[in-house]
């Protein structure tokens, strides 16, 4: 008997901009049968799901992709229990690199009614907004680096470089102030090069003020400010890092739901590291670390491949150790001990990357995961601190936030103890 029991069809969509394909199965089993291909439009879906029977017990799913979450928040709405894959989280046969939308609407089908799918979290409306917000942000960095760029390497034909420390500080913008160069036309492509600069300045400064200004009214507000209290995180990489560890205190989190989140908060915007080296973006970085993490069950021999093919030189970006630190998370599959131990003998910024594959760790599994030996080290007035500092930082998190982590970590204390629900010491 199929263990989701009001469930009788499974319908798999294969979703693109301008089409839809769809394929159905009966959960009594039998072969997964082709519906056809329809417009991509919530109506003509509409009208073709409903054939199916009854909205509560038609499944549809579908894998992540560029077109957004508007279809599942539509079928929600609707009465579907419907449900969104990451496509690095179907399972595939090896060798099988034969894809064509119906054959992808077919296999979501079956795969879903055998339960072989691990569903990924959708963000509520309000958090995408967010994370597009800071997206647009990180596309205008990157326009204003170019922009730069582009100056410097213009000034720099003509044998004019800076000869300060630092560039675009206030000295360096009085120096481009007083260049006059000695012809008309290399003038005017100075200033309008120097126009460049400013508007992309201005349009990232526009846009960190509206993110500053959005923030308030996030339901992660207090869990940023939080998390800005820390060194290297300003509200951008704070705002990205909180979309990531919420996922991970949803009471449903997996492993691999917790990289999923994380990988969708990596910007898609150009990964320009100091030592010029130029990469398609941090998304596509992150990516690549999770796939090579997916290879290994040990922390340590993972570290030869993500040295070839993911060592970075000092990334511009107060997220530079993201992607070494989901590597641990995931090849740990979550355990503290072996995430802290991994991240520790990555080599690089090891601390760090040690500090986040085990908050990730603890995060998603609970306190009571940080092992015993470890404690027995730290003195008693240090454990305590680190508890009423704990304690603190949850008076951040909303009470409907606090009830889901009292859940799932039962909130054991570190010192061993077990407060009970409600417990006033908690609050």
């Amino acid at each position: 008997m199929n263990k989701h029991t009001m469930i009788l069809k499974y319908v798999g969509l294969d979703v693109h901009k301008a089409t839809v394909a769809v394929a159905v199965a009966d959960a009594g089993g039998g072969e997964v049968r082709d519906v056809g291909t329809v417009a991509h439009e919530l109506r003509t879906i509409g009208s073709v799901l409903q054939k199916f029977g009854p909205a509560a017990q038609t499944q549809v799913v579908y894998e992540a992709g560029p077109t957004g979450y508007g279809l599942y928040r539509w079928l929600i709405e609707h009465g579907y229990p419907a449900g969104v894959v990451a496509p690095s989280l179907i399972p595939r046969k090896a060798g099988d690199r034969v894809k064509t939308d119906r054959r992808d609407a077919r296999m979501l089908a079956r795969l879903a009614r055998a339960g072989e799918l691990t569903w990924i979290t959708v963000p509520e409306a309000a958090d995408e907004a967010i994370r597009d917000l800071t997206r647009a942000r990180e596309d205008a960095l990157a326009a204003r680096q170019v922009a730069r760029q582009q100056l410097q390497g213009f000034l720099l034909r003509l044998g004019l470089p800076y000869s300060g420390k630092t560039r675009w500080t206030h000295a360096h913008q009085r120096w481009l102030a007083t260049l006059r160069l000695p012809h008309p036309v290399q003038q005017i492509v100075f200033t309008e090069y120097c126009q460049a600069v400013d508007r992309a300045t201005a349009h990232l400064d526009r846009l960190t003020q509206a993110l500053a200004d959005a923030l308030p009214d996030w339901r992660w507000y207090a869990v940023v400010r939080g998390l800005m209290s820390m060194r290297g995180l300003d509200v951008v990489a704070a705002t990205m890092l909180a979309a990531t560890v919420a996922e991970a205190l949803h009471p449903d989190a997996t492993v691999d739901s917790v990289c999923q989140a994380a990988l969708t908060a990596a910007p898609e915007s150009k990964l320009i590291t100091f030592d010029k080296r130029t990469f398609a973006s941090a998304h596509e970085y992150v990516e690549t670390c999770l796939e090579i993490a997916a290879k290994y069950d040990d922390v340590l021999a993972a570290q030869k491949e993500l040295y070839e093919k993911c060592l970075l030189y000092h990334m511009i970006d107060p997220l530079e150790v993201w992607g070494f630190s989901l590597a641990m998370f995931k090849i740990a599959r979550g355990d503290v001990r072996q995430a802290a131990i991994g991240g520790t003998n990555i080599g690089r910024d090891s601390d760090t990357i040690a500090g986040r594959a085990a908050m990730l760790s603890g995060t998603l599994k609970g306190a009571r995961t940080v092992p015993q030996d470890w404690l027995d080290l730290v003195p008693s007035h240090a454990l305590e601190r680190v508890r009423r500092n704990a304690l603190r930082l949850t008076r951040l998190i909303s009470d409907g936030k606090l009830a889901r982590v009292r859940e799932r970590a039962s909130w054991h204390s570190l010192d061993g103890e077990t407060s009970r629900p409600g417990d006033p010491s908690l609050l």
